[in-house]
């Protein structure tokens, strides 16, 4: 039996289940004047009216019923994705402190005792409807909020997307923890027959540490089709970053311009892990970071980077620090000694990037993700 005459619009449901018809009469005398109430004089009719739309959003069930008792009817209504989400109080003449914990470790939301008292009962019957109410604002907003980033995180994925990007000569592997991220690998061929590359971290990772990356991908773009000295790109996207970005957000940042002829390297470390190079005869050499990371005003006068010769057997690796900070259950970071000799087998056998990767996955443990947004390039001769 439905109540609907007492229900004005957008006022909630509540589920009264009760053997006893007297009790269902008290409850419904206090509650309709609020709430549209449907009620159950049984556990299986409870069961039933409880999938019947418009769903409660409360029930109001009492324990001793013949046939199933309220602690089955809650068991099952917990185990129905249809109605596990409804909230439940019960309302039992069982005093007992053993009853009332029973009926919340099955997931019931509150205990009344019988005989019901009405300011008592309507205002737990509020509280859980106010709580309700605002539970499901909350998803909403969640919804909403997800929907907007998803719409966001297209828009800056776009921007970052450049068909100016030129992945001659480079070998790369990203893996980033979010759909956004805040790694970014850019190269471009001047008009003069010079590559620049740079490849960039920012901090933290997702769409916070993504908004920076299509400022730095039109500068570096625009830079290179204008043939403008590499040093000067870099100075200027270091600029638009500190006067752009929030102080928390910088960019650690390798980049590399190699000469027309491919016989000089230029090499700027700017507060990424340090650079690895195998000459043609394999031996190693690391270059150490040599400036803070782009985007933090230092007021330091802007390197020039260091110039190397440059043969086609050379291979320089750039990476962002989530490779070497990745850690394993023991809390054990992987680290820079670990990764030198994979890039080593890399670079002296051909092997593709994915080995590193691979071997990133089983010392983390299959099936456990990594932790931060992992990059690394290649650059061969």
């Amino acid at each position: 039996m439905v109540n609907r005459t007492a229900h004005p619009e957008g006022q909630g449901v509540v589920l009264v289940v009760d053997d006893m018809p007297q009790n269902i009469s008290i409850i419904k005398d206090i509650l309709q004047e609020h709430y549209l109430v449907k009620v159950a004089t049984n556990g299986q009719v409870a069961l039933k009216v409880a999938q019947k739309e418009p769903l409660p959003d409360l029930v109001l069930l009492d324990i001793m019923m013949p046939g199933m008792d309220g602690y089955q009817v809650c068991k099952q209504l917990r185990e129905n994705p249809l109605t596990r989400d409804i909230p439940i109080i019960f309302v039992s003449a069982m005093g007992e402190v053993r009853d009332e914990v029973k009926g919340l470790e099955l997931g019931a939301v509150d205990y009344i005792i019988k005989p019901v008292s009405a300011p008592i009962l309507l205002a737990r019957v509020n509280t859980q409807m106010a709580l309700k109410r605002a539970q499901q604002a909350v998803r909403r907003q969640y919804h909403l909020l997800r929907e907007e980033r998803m719409v966001v995180e297209n828009i800056v994925k776009r921007m970052r997307r450049s068909r100016d990007f030129d992945d001659r000569y480079l070998r790369y592997q990203v893996a980033p923890v979010e759909a956004t991220n805040g790694d970014i690998v850019l190269s471009a061929f001047r008009a003069d027959g010079s590559q620049q590359l740079l490849v960039g971290d920012f901090t933290g990772h997702g769409l916070p540490a993504a908004v920076g990356g299509p400022l730095v991908t039109y500068i570096f773009y625009r830079s290179a089709r204008e043939g403008r000295p590499f040093q000067e790109a870099l100075e200027q996207i270091d600029q638009m970053l500190i006067e752009q970005l929030p102080v928390q957000v910088f960019m650690a940042c390798g980049a590399v311009e190699i000469s027309a002829d491919r016989t000089q390297a230029r090499v700027w470390s700017m507060g990424l892990p340090p650079l690895v190079r195998f000459d043609p005869q394999g031996a190693l050499t690391t270059m150490e970071s040599v400036r803070p990371p782009l985007g933090i005003d230092d007021r330091e006068a802007f390197p020039e980077g260091d110039l190397l010769e440059w043969s086609p057997q050379d291979r320089l690796y750039l990476y962002s620090d989530g490779l070497i900070e990745l850690e394993n259950a023991a809390d054990e970071p992987y680290g820079q000694a670990r990764l030198v000799e994979k890039l080593s087998h890399i670079a002296k056998e051909g092997h593709q990037l994915m080995r590193l990767f691979d071997d990133l996955r089983r010392f983390v443990g299959q099936g456990e993700p990594f932790q931060d947004d992992m990059t690394l390039v290649e650059l061969a001769g």
